[in-house]
This record gives C-alpha cells, structure tokens and sequence, in this order.
C-alpha cells in the first residue's frame, strides 16, 4: 500500500478512504463492490503526515506537517489538489467545522505552541483565518466535529475537554443540558493524570470517545458531558485474562508473549501513533484495537418480564419506571454477578460507583412485610447503606433473607428466568465483573 509506515487513514462519505504515510506520501483508494482500487497518488509533505482530516459531506480532505508549516487541500472526487495555506506556525490538529447546509467550507487548525485555534475558509484563496480565538488554556492537542449540534469537542495538553461552536467560537448552550463542566465528568482525564489521544463522535451524535496514553477509552454522553463507560485495556488487564479461565480471551503463551513485547516497546516510543475507538454506522458498536484483536462491544441475552408492586412501595417504583421510560437504563451493563447470589445493573458509569435517582439526590427505602428476599428473581434496589437509594438494583438468583429490611423489594421476574440464569453463568474476573457485557438494550413500560 505504502512504501513506509501508514499513520493515517480517513474515510470518506463519497466511497473513497484516504491514507498517510510517515513520509510524507497521501494516496487516494476508490471502494468498489468487492475490494478497494488505487485511484491517485500524491507526495504531499516533504516530512511526516502529521494530520489527515475529511470534511463531513466527505468531499474535502487535508493534510498537515511541521516540516513546511502547511495545509493542502485536495478535492477527494476528483482526486485533486486545490489549494495550500502557509501557515506562521507549527499546526497541532485540523478538522473540518461545516456541514452541507454552510456557505463557507470551515477548517480549524491549532497552534501547536499556543492555545489558539484558526477558522481557515481554504476556497477564498487567502492565507489569513476568518476568525481566531484561545480556545483552551494549552496548546489544542486533538479537535472533533459533531455535525449534528454543529459543535467542536477539542482536548488540550493537559486532557481539558472543551466545547465551543464554530460559527461563534463561543460555548454552545442551546446544544447542550449543562452550563458548568463541574456539573460534568468532563474533567475525568485530568483527575486520571493522563491526557487525550484521540477524539471519536458517534454517527448520532449523541456521544464521543476518548482514548488517552493510560490505555482506557472513556465513553461520554455529548449532550450531559457525563461518563457513560470506561474500557479498560492497559497491559495488566490484558495479563489477568491471559492468566484467567475464559477461554475467549486466550492467546497460545508464545504468542501472547511476542504481542505484550511489541506493546511494551511502543509504550516506550513518543512518536508511536495513538490509536483511536469509533463507532459503526447505528452508533450502538464501539469498536477499537486491542492486545488481543479489534473488540467489538454489543451483548444481550434476552427478554425478561418484572411485575412491580407500586403500592408496597411507590416511591422505588416511581423512580425505577420513569428511569425505564426516559430511557435511562438503556445500553446499561449488568456491571457485577455473582453466581449462587445475584445479579446487578443500573449504573451508568457500568463500575458500581454510579447512578442517581430520578430526584437528583438518594431517596429513603420502602419496607414492607409481603416483600420478602425469600425466593429467587426478586428485584430489589442496591444501596450504600440505610436510605441511599439511587438507580442500581439486582435480581436474586437463590433466596437471599439476610437482605431483608436492608434492601427493599419492589418487582419480581415473572418470565424470562432462563434469561436470568444465563447472565448468572457468565465468567467474571476476581472483582464479580464479567469477562463478555451484557447489557440492558432497552425497558418497556406497559401502560396500566
């Protein structure tokens, strides 16, 4: 494909997918119907490629480099160079920022050295920005489009999350359900110590990933810029599963040994390229590579039926079925299961640290002498303690009366036990995580 080292791929909307090499060299591929054909070759920079980008309507595409300081642009249909900016500065990221229904054709480029961000409009056939702006605090390290609310997810150095239009360059409050990021879990890659990589939004626009040096990728909600899962695919990870007993996950010892080599030794190397997780055409597949191949993370199990007792217990039944019918425990992980015992879901972040109630705050627990934890299929809330309920909860898979007046019963599984039964069997690490999700795809509420 190349004669060097790819570090950049782009996919095209107009059934083309671009590549970059580590010397400089782009090169067009056309998709047919069976298998891809070289469509044109161009050496774009005289050193490394170090950023790639198409637009939106997948008609534009660019490439940056330090070694000249400039942008090309290529006309993707016609395989066609059609413009170049020369840049003042070292460039850090570009992206495109229009979408169809825009007038000019928006580029941004960042400052490697500097917090500002440029608004290029490469047809006009100047070398000046329309619009410039300090975005950020530090130098902005990754950019990423989100056509659908027409809003720019960029990450700094230092792993701060920003959001900001790129009509205005101003933060978008109608586009998003918070006014503060302390309101957020924006600020999670700087609390882990680690910075951002790359920057991935779903095709609906309702969510991006974020995957950083630590080996994690950080799923969030766009609208709430709240942490919705975190994959965890550092080297020890990767070592228990190899040590563990799910045979899914195994490589043969030698081969295993040659990958964590590699790993290790790209870990140690600054310029390695970062890898990225992204999400396939519904937005319900997140799929990146691993140690141990690409993963593609989509689970379920089955249909269940819960018979609620909302007069026993109002309160827990309010909160769990208007959670159902807001769509709140959709795409929820059954986070913790413990085989002879139960079964546990509810938590956004999918570790069992989070969830909250349909007020915002913990509400008291419901006892009452009928609803017992005295057969299995029981569903009864989780807590942290006397009157700390939230959104978690668990279905028994025995009797378990030794959580009776600590938990409160409020639903019993009346079919779909042999669903229940099949998530208690799945193998789970040291910590009762299991090694495959299973998750919730969606809750129905019959109307009474």
């Amino acid at each position: 494909m190349h004669r060097d080292v790819v570090t950049h791929v782009a996919v095209s909307a107009a059934d083309f997918f671009i590549t970059g090499s580590i010397d400089g060299h782009l090169k067009f591929w056309k998709k047919k119907g069976v298998g891809i054909e070289f469509a044109k070759h161009f050496r774009s920079h005289l050193g490394p490629i170090e950023g790639l980008a198409v637009s939106v309507d997948g008609l534009l595409c660019c490439t940056i480099s330090n070694d000249d300081h400039a942008v090309k642009i290529y006309d993707v249909v016609n395989y066609d160079m059609m413009a170049m900016i020369r840049l003042p500065y070292i460039p850090g990221a570009l992206e495109w920022v229009y979408t169809h229904a825009d007038v000019k054709a928006k580029l941004a480029v960042s400052d490697r050295n500097s917090s500002f961000v440029h608004i290029y409009d490469p047809r006009s056939g100047s070398n000046e920005p329309i619009a410039s702006k300090q975005i950020h605090s530090y130098p902005v390290k990754v950019m990423k489009y989100n056509p659908v609310s027409d809003t720019v997810i960029s990450g700094d150095t230092k792993g701060i999350i920003e959001y900001w239009s790129p009509a205005t360059l101003q933060f978008p409050e109608d586009e998003v359900d918070f006014k503060l990021k302390s309101d957020t879990n924006l600020f999670e890659i700087i609390k882990c110590k680690t910075t951002i990589s790359a920057i991935e939004v779903s095709p609906d626009g309702r969510q991006f990933s974020v995957t950083s040096p630590d080996r994690r990728i950080r799923v969030f909600w766009f609208e709430t810029g709240k942490l919705r899962r975190v994959y965890d695919e550092s080297l020890e990870v990767a070592q228990d599963l190899q040590r563990s007993d799910a045979p899914l996950y195994r490589l043969e010892a030698i081969d295993f040994g040659r990958r964590m080599a590699v790993e290790k030794e790209l870990e140690k190397t600054e310029s390695a390229p970062q890898p990225n997780a992204v999400f396939d055409e519904s937005s319900n597949f997140l799929i990146f590579a691993t140690l141990l191949g690409i993963k593609i993370m989509h689970t379920t199990m089955g249909d269940m039926h819960i018979k609620l007792y909302p007069e026993e217990c109002p309160k827990t039944v309010e909160n769990f079925t208007t959670h159902c019918r807001n769509g709140y425990y959709d795409n929820h992980l059954f986070h913790r299961v413990i085989k002879g015992f139960m079964v546990q879901t509810g938590d956004p972040l999918g570790d069992g640290t989070g969830g909250q109630s349909i007020w915002g705050r913990e509400f008291e627990d419901e006892f009452h002498k009928s609803l017992r934890h005295d057969r299995p299929f029981t569903v009864s809330m989780a807590n942290a303690g006397q009157n700390t309920n939230g959104s978690q909860f668990f279905i028994t898979t025995v009797a378990t009366p030794w959580l009776d007046n600590k938990h409160t019963v409020f639903g019993r599984v009346v079919k779909g036990m042999d669903v229940v039964q099949g998530i208690e069997k799945v193998k789970t690490d040291k910590n009762d995580r299991p090694y495959q999700d299973v998750k919730i795809l969606n809750v129905t509420v019959p109307k009474s």
